[in-house]
């Protein structure tokens, strides 16, 4: 608002020079403000075009009155050459402005998201997942899923890279489109896929997405591409006011690294506890080890 005043008052300025003082002499100023103002000012459109054709109507009554009539017409000429340039100068500028700022875009974007997968790379992913741990409140839950393709190796050796990036790619195309625009979908390794779905703390949830992404996973590979795969997930509900990235993430890779180990094709979901749970879990658990330290004692005796 300060910058389309401060423009409104240089033109009635220029306007006032262009014709009053001196109404004999040719103008100077106003056609060649006309093609400056929007050069300098980045303003919309439909700030600049209105601008600069109600100063241009405001010269011309004021010229076609009070300039003499020698020089009165080659003014207005002049102005109206000075507005058509201007509105040729402001559409060209602000398409490349645009131009520019969709390469930024186009360029931050690349930097952003993994090539094959179509969706975050490692770096960005977590820098993502570590920015909203730091910044959720204490009572917003949240749950992060560490994803593996059984067998990929077997993929790669038996039938190829190449097929082996169709299957990335279609991985990364379901995940996308499964959850919400407002979670974290990255690739974080070779056939490794990281997810933050937020505001999620309910355990039957999480079993039913994971078990829905497995078999549309499946599914998918299997009539695209004819492949039958299948993946492991490994999950961490996070229901703790404060929990670092690398504990969390530690936490999904254990139960997906479980996952693994009981059979593949499945998922583990671990839940983060409270420090108060924590100490409620390792006070039972040592008066479970007293407990049978003192059976093992009883016994001993009797059995002396």
């Amino acid at each position: 608002i300060v910058c389309y005043g401060f423009c409104a008052m240089v033109f009635a300025f220029a306007i006032i020079i262009d014709v009053f003082p001196y109404p004999d002499y040719t103008s100077t100023f106003m056609p060649l403000l006309l093609i400056v103002v929007p050069i300098i000012f980045t303003f919309r459109y439909r700030d600049t075009i209105p601008l600069a054709i109600i100063a241009e109507v405001t010269y011309i009554t004021l010229a076609y009155f009070y300039k003499s009539p020698g020089v009165k017409y080659s003014d207005i000429f002049n102005s109206l050459v000075g507005l058509i340039l201007s509105i040729t100068v402001v559409i060209t500028v602000m398409r490349l402005r645009v131009a520019d700022n969709s390469a930024k875009l186009r360029y931050r974007k690349l930097s952003t998201t993994d090539s094959l997968s179509g969706i975050l790379n490692k770096c960005s992913c977590e820098s993502c997942v570590t920015e909203y741990l730091c910044l959720k409140t204490p009572c917003e839950p949240c749950v992060i899923l560490i994803m593996d393709i059984d067998n990929f190796k077997n993929i790669n050796d038996k039938l190829g890279h190449q097929v082996g990036d169709r299957v990335i790619e279609e991985v990364g195309r379901i995940l996308s489109s499964a959850f919400r625009t407002s979670d974290v979908v990255g690739r974080i390794g070779g056939d490794e896929f990281m997810i933050l779905v937020r505001n999620v703390s309910d355990e039957d949830v999480v079993q039913f997405k994971c078990n829905q992404i497995r078999e549309n996973i499946k599914q998918s590979i299997l009539e695209k591409l004819m492949i039958d795969i299948s993946c492991s997930i490994g999950a961490a509900i996070d229901t703790t006011p404060k929990t670092s990235f690398g504990e969390l993430y530690s936490l999904a890779d254990n139960a997906l690294y479980e996952a693994k180990a009981i059979g593949k094709n499945r998922q583990v979901i671990y839940r983060t506890e409270s420090p108060i749970s924590k100490k409620k879990k390792n006070t039972k658990l040592l008066h479970f080890s007293l407990d049978f330290l003192t059976v093992n004692t009883i016994y001993g005796i009797l059995t002396l």
